[in-house]
């Protein structure tokens, strides 16, 4: 079975920077699953800003990672030419939209305390949940990428090439980075949008900034890519699942000390369990084609010994149902 007639599966996780844990803060990060039949995934991940002037940024990410999947399911069955045309143009500000009014109901039922309002160097209340916004959709049908601020989204073939398909932006340097909060946020997003068919990535992988950072050079991420691509086909995606929370916490322990979330969609199979299927489905075809056997030769067995029974025997059990005729009648 090809890489493209398989099904897409996902995964994601967050784990607190090591170094917030011990400055006892909140983890900035959040994502959003969501996975439907049809073959159809959604991914979401946000990075709050952190620093005082953002105090409520968890929540801005949480807010934002929650709206984007609302928003992004909308369009999963929708024909390629409209998702295209939304993308360019109503997408980015649904998500704008539909980010800030969410955090306008937060602010209203959760008024800032006294000190907050004290770190609240300006009059627009929605500048404390500032955060950034990555997003996938996979259908049968197309792959939507999109982002505003910093973080990475890489691109697996089945070769191990890595690409971008998002272009870099230059204002992201640094700690500076575009952000939901911004006045104009809808016009910062970088959305791309391709066919899913058999030249279409095998992999892709979204990650907040605090994986990245924790890699010397692009090269060292790359490297490390690959390495998830051989672990989910020698392992499939179910063994990463349950290994990557550890893994990541390692990965802020020795790099960059960041909240780390990191999203994987693929459609590769695991190709161990691959053959072990067919091995499994080999031994089941032969004991079912044995069992057949069996039954045909029990029948047949059955019937010869019909065919063979003594002739007097026969006659026997007719006489005796002819006497016991009689004997009623008398």
């Amino acid at each position: 079975m090809t890489p493209q007639n398989l099904p897409w599966q996902a995964c994601a996780h967050t784990v607190r920077g090591d170094s917030h844990q011990r400055q006892n803060k909140p983890n900035q990060d959040a994502y959003h699953l969501v996975s439907k039949a049809g073959n159809s995934i959604v991914i979401t991940i946000s990075d709050g800003h952190g620093s005082d002037r953002y105090f409520r940024s968890h929540i801005g990410a949480q807010l934002a990672v929650k709206v984007a999947a609302e928003v992004l399911q909308t369009i999963v069955s929708q024909s390629y030419e409209t998702v295209y045309e939304l993308s360019r143009q109503q997408l980015p500000a649904k998500l704008v939209q539909g980010w800030q009014k969410a955090v306008i109901e937060h602010y209203q039922t959760s008024p800032f305390t006294e000190e907050e309002k004290e770190r609240l160097a300006t009059n627009n209340n929605i500048i404390p949940y500032g955060a950034t916004l990555l997003g996938v959709v996979v259908t049968p049908a197309f792959i939507v990428y999109l982002q505003l601020g910093d973080g990475d989204i890489l691109c697996l073939n089945q070769d191990g090439t890595i690409f971008r398909p998002l272009a870099g932006d230059s204002r992201l340097f640094a700690n500076e980075t575009t952000s939901l909060c911004l006045p104009k946020a809808w016009s910062d997003f970088r959305i791309q949008m391709q066919p899913c068919n058999e030249s279409s990535p095998v992999l892709i992988f979204l990650a907040t900034d605090g994986y990245s950072n924790s890699f010397p050079s692009e090269e060292d991420l790359h490297n490390d890519m690959r390495l998830y691509l051989n672990w989910i086909k020698e392992e499939g995606l179910e063994s990463v699942d349950r290994e990557l929370p550890k893994l990541l916490e390692q990965v802020t322990k020795r790099g960059s000390g960041d909240d780390i979330t990191v999203g994987i969609m693929t459609r590769l199979a695991c190709e161990q369990k691959t053959a072990a299927d067919k091995t499994s489905n080999s031994e089941t075809s032969e004991k079912n084609d044995k069992k057949i056997t069996e039954e045909q030769e029990g029948q047949d067995n059955r019937l010869d010994t019909l065919a063979t029974m003594p002739i007097r025997l026969i006659l026997l059990i007719i006489l005796l149902i002819i006497a016991f005729i009689i004997f009623k009648r008398q």
